[in-house]
């Protein structure tokens, strides 16, 4: 340990330089590594210590001199931290300033990129309340997000548009659970019914689907159900599942089957109907169908995959 001491107070002053240009140099790779990685602002910190000059404030001087651009007092407390001579190599001092301002601009360009995100995300937040507030006054009722494994999540959303403007755009999830399969429409305008989605998911002007050869499922031989109560609702900031407001007893699960040329607008509104993360979800068989007794006769919560039971909402909901 001795000997190790003694080296370092007997260093040469050839040899302090040498470790004084090897520093400086370390730490402009290091902020060319940092720039690399994405961390702009240890890219700035390193520049700053390589270009210190013994004279405190002497590089931030330095640099607003050679860019012409004023650099923030931010930089004072850094600097003084590597104390290197005041002899100053151009070549040297141009590549440290020019990275410094290459990682400052990537710096800013990112803090405007997520000043505008943070904008979009607000105005987003802002229009899904808006739309929802809308679909409520229309007696819709939202509730907690079901069938993901189904849903391109990506995609699902209840927007306004239609050729009023003014129109509701549900998502549309039909299931066909007799052979495990689904169909998915983005936007369906509140103002078409059932029959007009089945007539597009079963267009006879195109192959039949390979699960149904014989096009035994068409609009004219479905039959279509919901489940009432599917999924809890948002109460003072928690979801939880309905209840009678006179017993104080949660609503049973039951299954409500709905005539094909109602409209989207009158469906959403029916008794019970909960939509879980504001899609519309329907249950389609063959009408008098052996499958269609047989699904009426379970239990209409084995159907909804991943559905929480009572002591879980908060788990899974949050």
């Amino acid at each position: 340990m001795r000997r190790w001491k003694e080296g370092i107070v007997n260093l040469t002053a050839s040899d302090k330089e040498r470790m004084r240009v090897a520093t400086r140099k370390a730490c402009l790779r290091a902020a060319k590594a940092s720039i690399a990685l994405q961390k702009y602002d240890q890219g700035r910190l390193f520049c700053v210590r390589s270009l210190a000059l013994t004279r405190k404030n002497h590089a931030k001087w330095r640099i607003g001199e050679l860019s012409g651009k004023e650099v923030s007092k931010e930089w004072d407390a850094v600097l003084g931290h590597v104390v290197i001579d005041p002899e100053w190599d151009e070549e040297s001092v141009k590549s440290i300033t020019d990275t410094w301002f290459k990682a400052n601009d990537l710096l800013e360009q990112e803090q405007e990129m997520a000043k505008k995100k943070g904008k979009e995300q607000e105005r987003l937040v802002e229009r899904k309340a808006a739309i929802e507030a809308k679909a409520r006054n229309r007696g819709a009722m939202i509730g907690a997000s079901l069938f993901q494994e189904m849903l391109d999540t990506q995609k699902v959303g209840t927007e306004i548009g239609g050729e009023s403007g003014d129109a509701i755009l549900w998502p549309l999830l039909l299931i066909y659970q007799e052979f495990r399969q689904s169909d998915f429409l983005r936007q369906c305008e509140d103002s078409t019914t059932i029959r007009q989605h089945l007539q597009t998911v079963f267009n006879t002007q195109q192959p039949p689907p390979p699960w149904d050869p014989e096009r035994e499922y068409r609009a004219d031989t479905a039959a279509v159900y919901f489940i009432s109560y599917q999924a809890p609702i948002k109460v003072h900031g928690e979801y939880q599942w309905m209840q009678d407001e006179h017993t104080g007893e949660q609503y049973p699960k039951r299954w409500t089957r709905v005539e094909v040329d109602t409209s989207l607008q009158k469906l959403v509104g029916m008794e019970g109907h909960v939509l879980p993360g504001g899609c519309i979800v329907l249950h389609v068989v063959r009408g008098g169908s052996a499958w269609e007794r047989h699904m009426i006769d379970q239990f209409p919560g084995d159907f909804i995959p991943g559905l929480p039971e009572d002591d879980r909402i908060k788990e899974v909901y949050g």
